[in-house]
């Protein structure tokens, strides 16, 4: 599931820094300029895949220290233009001024 999971990441990323959404089909590859491109977009997926599964299996990096009182402010905050006017408005600006604020914690260096 890993795999498939870094595969459908790689994708994605290669899409967004390739354009491969434009790629034409091409059975048999006879035109260069379309063979150039398909091998173009199969090298940076290859290069996105290969980056992402050793991320994924580097053990320095420190696991996240991230707790509810830090996601639940985020999300209550994102939803709170399509609550603001509706009858859950009191009830989500009390719940927001009573979580704790949430502390800052200092991002891994990448390397």
């Amino acid at each position: 599931m890993e795999k498939l999971l870094a595969m459908h990441v790689a994708a994605q990323l290669t899409q967004a820094a390739s354009g491969a959404g434009d790629v034409p089909i091409s059975p048999d590859l006879s035109d260069a300029t379309v063979r150039a491109k398909h091998l173009h977009v199969w090298e940076t997926f290859r290069v996105f895949y290969h980056a992402i599964v050793k991320a994924a299996a580097d053990a320095s990096w420190p696991t996240p220290k991230m707790s509810a009182s830090q996601l639940i402010p985020n999300l209550a905050q994102s939803l709170v233009p399509l609550l603001s006017s509706g009858p859950f408005a009191d009830i989500l600006k009390k719940l927001l001024a009573s979580l704790p604020a949430p502390t800052p914690s200092p991002l891994p260096n990448p390397g």
